[in-house]
């Protein structure tokens, strides 16, 4: 994400703690991508926010797990900082 310097992956970011740290993080200009097995959920929360990317997969599953790992080789612009 242009101007960024922070990049996280969080996962379980449709509702709850995940939800408000990556609305938090996002919020304060970084690069968040949001993981959940809910498109739905994901899209209504950040589907508008420019800097977040969304992820619909499941970390328990080998194609959701390979959804994310995608989704972080994708965005090389700036290093992952953190997994939450």
């Amino acid at each position: 994400m242009p101007g960024s310097t922070r990049r996280h992956l969080i996962t379980g970011a449709s509702a709850g703690m995940g939800a408000a740290c990556a609305s938090a993080l996002a919020a304060r200009g970084d690069a968040v991508i949001a993981v959940a097995r809910r498109a739905d959920v994901l899209n209504n929360r950040f589907g508008d926010v420019e800097n977040v990317t969304v992820v619909a997969a499941d970390v328990g599953h080998a194609d959701g797990r390979s959804a994310i790992l995608e989704a972080v080789t994708n965005q090389t612009d700036v290093p992952l900082t953190s997994v939450i």
